[in-house]
C-alpha cells in the first residue's frame, strides 16, 4: 500500500466529554450498546464523571461518521480548517500509517496499558493520554478501544496481485466495517 497525500489524524482517542458536546450541541442519542444494554456507560444524563477522559465507547460506525461531520461544520464556523477540507475516519491505510509512525516496514508494537483495576471491575476503559508518543506524537491507537475505519472490509487488490495499492479504500459502500487498535478485552 503507498499513500500519495497527507492526512491529520487527532493525537489521541475521543473522550466522553468532548463526545457529549456533539450529543448536546445535535440532540444526537447517547452511546449505547444494542444488544447489551448492561455494557452502557451513559445514561440519559451523560457519563459517570470518573470516565470524562477515557475514549467514549459503544459508537456505530454511523455514530462516528456523524460525530466527524459535525466537528466538521464547527471546525467551519471557527475558521480552524480550510472550507474544502472535511474531517472523517481514517481509511484503514492511513490508520496503519500512523499507527506505525511511518512507512510499512516498521512493525507495530504492542502498547501495555496498566490500570489498577482487571476488566471485571470497569470501566473497561483508561483515560485518552495526549502526551506525546513518538515517532508521530500519536497516543492510544494500540489497546484500550476499538477504533472505525472508514473503509468496508475487502481484501486489498495488492493481496491478489503482488503490486502496491495507491491510497486505497477497501469497499467504500460494504456493510462490514474495518475496526482496527485493540480493545481492553482483546
Amino acid at each position: 500500500v503507498q499513500l500519495s497525500t497527507g492526512f491529520f489524524l487527532a493525537m489521541g482517542t475521543v473522550t466522553n466529554k468532548f463526545y457529549k458536546y456533539f450529543v448536546d450541541s445535535t440532540g444526537h442519542p447517547v452511546p449505547g450498546h444494542p444488544r447489551h444494554p448492561e455494557r452502557n456507560l451513559w445514561t440519559a444524563d451523560g457519563y459517570p464523571p470518573e470516565i470524562e477522559d477515557h475514549p467514549v465507547v459503544n459508537v456505530s460506525w454511523n455514530d462516528a461518521r456523524l460525530f466527524c461531520a459535525w466537528l466538521t461544520e464547527w471546525a467551519h464556523s471557527h475558521d480552524l480548517i480550510s472550507r474544502h477540507a472535511a474531517i472523517d475516519l481514517p481509511t484503514e491505510s492511513q490508520w496503519e500509517f500512523a499507527c506505525r509512525g511511518g512507512p510499512s516496514q516498521m512493525r507495530l508494537k504492542q502498547q501495555t496499558i496498566v490500570s489498577d483495576r482487571d476488566s471485571t471491575q470497569g470501566p473497561p476503559t483508561v483515560p485518552s493520554l495526549f502526551e506525546a508518543a513518538p515517532p508521530l506524537g500519536l497516543c492510544g491507537m494500540l489497546g484500550n478501544v476499538w477504533e472505525w475505519c472508514l473503509d468496508g472490509y475487502a481484501q486489498y487488490e495488492s493481496s491478489l496481485t503482488g503490486a502496491p495499492q495507491l491510497d486505497p479504500i477497501c469497499n467504500p459502500e460494504g456493510p462490514n466495517r474495518i475496526i482496527r487498535g485493540g480493545g481492553w478485552k482483546s
